[in-house]
């Protein structure tokens, strides 16, 4: 089996409350070839926080 290396995407966008979002975050994690590591994730600093919270950024 080939080996693959999974593709690191950061996000613009898309954090706590927004509907498109979770849309693309599922779509490109259904593989299992994709993972998020990073965002902007919204333009309230709070709101960002919290959503990179929710997505385990740290």
């Amino acid at each position: 089996m080939a080996q693959y290396r999974k593709l690191r995407l950061a996000m613009i966008g898309g954090g706590r409350n927004a509907f498109i979002g979770s849309i693309h975050r599922l779509a490109f994690n259904m593989d299992g070839l994709a993972e998020l590591v990073a965002g902007a994730l919204s333009s309230d600093s709070e709101n960002a926080k919290l959503s990179g919270r929710d997505l385990f950024f740290g």
